[in-house]
Formats: C-alpha cells, structure tokens, sequence
C-alpha cells in the first residue's frame, strides 16, 4: 500500500470497510468506520453495551490468536470511540484516550518520512526544565540492528519472567510484549544528562528532572502517532546497558525509552493488559488526595465530580459494573467492535 493510499485510510484494510475510510471529512482520529454519522461520532451518551452492535459486524471473528484461549479473542477496533466534552476540543481526546501500546499488531508498510518528521517535533515541543531538551532520537531501520535489539529482550523476558510463579508466569509468557522486528521503525529514545552543562534553572534541587523531560517528550511523541493513525509500543524489558552497548551511547547519556512504531492491523478498544485480564485501570477517586497524603472526604465536591464523570474516558464498562471475563465466552459474546 502507498502512503498517499494510507492516508486515505488510516489503517490497512482489514476487511471492515475500511477501502472507504478517510472520506468523511473528519480528522484521521475519527475516521474508520464509514457507516457512522458525525453526530453518532460525537456522542458522548453513547451506550457501549452488545445491544448497540448487530451480529453481523464483529471484527475478524476468526482471527487467529495465540495469546488467547480457544474461541477468546481481544476486543480490537481499527475505529475509535469518540469523547467529547463541553468547551474542550473533542479531537484531543479522542486521541488521548484511544492511545494505546501496541505490541503484536504491526503492519510492514513504510512510514512517510515527513509523517515521521511531524512525529518528532511533536516530541520535541514537549517541556523541559530549564527548557534544557535534553533529550535524542535514534531512528531505528535495519533488520540486523532490530535482531540485536530483540536478542536483548529476549534475555532479559527470561530473567523477568522467573520474577514470577505457577499460572502468573504462564500467564505472563502467553503475552506479546513487543514488536522490535515486526514494526518498520525503532526508535531509542535517550537523555543527555550533561546537556546544558552543570547548572540547569529548575534542575538543582530536583536532579532527575531531566529524566522526566525526557518522558514528557516520549509522551508527545506517543499521542503524534495515535493522531496520525500510527501505533506506538514501549519496550522496557530490555537491559538499559545492553542499549547503551548496542548504540554506543556515551556515559552522561542515559537510555530512556525503546519505542516500536508503524501501522497497525487494529487498535484496542482498551488496554491490552486490560483485555487480557492481567490488570485493570483504578477508578481514579481512589487516587485522588486532598491536602494531605490519603486524605480524603466522600461530600467533596471534586470527588463527587470524579465519581460523576466515570464514564468520559469511555470505559468499557464503567467501573461500578466490573470487567466482564472473556473466559469461555464465544467472539459473539464478548466486546464488540464498534460499528
């Protein structure tokens, strides 16, 4: 497929309609699905239960995958669920809650390099103490590099999954938690720790400061790729010495972030993890303080306004009613993918 081809459809055709996305005059993060209207686009009210969704317009129902049990499969959407709010931009968070870190899902096709360009000055426009920018971009193409790279995570999923035990370590080797070879780019993100010099407005008293500029700038360039139809995974399980070997990175430059990036096959409906009931997303109340650590009080007002605002994030299904187990349930019975 072209890339003048790709950004008229956003993913690859996977057999959903997609040879007719891109023509709804929507921006890419609401393309996907030409039988929505834009009005059904922007609902917010929109229920996500199994009656919205015909029997007929599940997604690849026979889609093999060997992560999941017999007749599970992941509730995978090459659509997105659309947010909106009163006052705000509808389009940002569309994108902020449909991000998701894709792992198994790549596609081969190239990325155009000025998309790959509006990718990096998205992460390059991120703040920074003392507006230092610390960080580098490694981009990452040929097959022999990625293969050193995945002979690293190799070893080092080993060590981790020996951290743990009966069916959680089973459950654990059953995941894809990468995608080095598959996906066309690499890319490393680093952070040079001596930038700027010895002395950084913002930096002395919080000396890991840069470190988390760095990050501010991983997650910039995270939800450019999400606007731009691309899926985006963070490979943590790899020794950080192990990159600055492969990369020849120097002593005051510290590896950050190992990035998988390309087209993608499907998003996730939610988080993969979430989907495959290794964990779940915590009902934010719960993390919310006031004035003090664990300080909390049931008739405050933010608190309430927490409890109220549940469903914005689009969760399937708002926390109160539990995550459905996709345990023995046939593809018809789980999520489905929305129209």
């Amino acid at each position: 497929m072209t890339e003048s081809e790709r950004d008229n459809t956003g993913t690859a055709n996977t057999g959903h309609g997609d040879k007719d996305r891109g023509n709804t005059g929507r921006s890419d993060t609401c393309a996907g699905n030409p039988d929505r209207s834009d009005t059904d686009a922007g609902n917010a009210d929109r229920s996500y239960s199994d009656d919205n969704y015909p029997d007929d317009n599940y997604p690849d129902d026979n889609y093999p995958d060997e992560n999941l049990p017999d007749g599970n499969h992941p509730d995978k959407s090459t659509s997105a669920p659309q947010y909106t709010d009163p006052g705000s931009q509808p389009g940002f968070y569309n994108v902020l809650f449909n991000r998701r870190d894709v792992r198994g899902e790549f596609l081969p096709d190239p990325v155009a390099e000025e998309k790959l360009a509006r990718i990096l000055y998205a992460a390059h426009h991120a703040p920074s103490v003392g507006l230092s920018q610390p960080w580098n971009f490694i981009v990452v193409r040929q097959p022999a590099t990625k293969q050193r790279v995945h002979q690293a995570f190799a070893r080092a999923h080993e060590r981790e999954a020996q951290q743990f035990s009966g069916e959680r370590q089973q459950q654990y080797r059953r995941l894809r938690l990468q995608g080095i070879v598959d996906a066309p780019l690499n890319l490393l993100v680093t952070c040079n720790r001596s930038h700027d010099g010895a002395v950084v407005l913002g930096k002395t008293q919080q000396p890991q400061t840069d470190l988390y500029s760095t990050v501010c700038a991983i997650q910039n360039l995270w939800l450019a790729a999400r606007a731009e139809q691309l899926g985006l995974g963070w490979v943590s399980i790899i020794d950080p010495e192990e990159l600055r070997e492969l990369f020849g990175l120097p002593e005051a430059v510290e590896p950050v972030a190992y990035l998988c990036l390309g087209y993608v096959q499907y998003f996730y409906r939610e988080p993969e993890l979430q989907a495959r009931q290794w964990s779940r997303r915590l009902p934010l109340e719960q993390l919310v303080f006031e004035e003090h650590w664990g300080q909390q009080d049931d008739t405050d007002s933010l608190r309430r306004a927490l409890v109220e605002q549940r469903g914005f994030p689009g969760q399937h299904p708002p926390p109160e009613q539990g995550l459905p187990s996709e345990q023995g349930l046939t593809p018809k019975q789980g999520l489905k993918s929305e129209q």
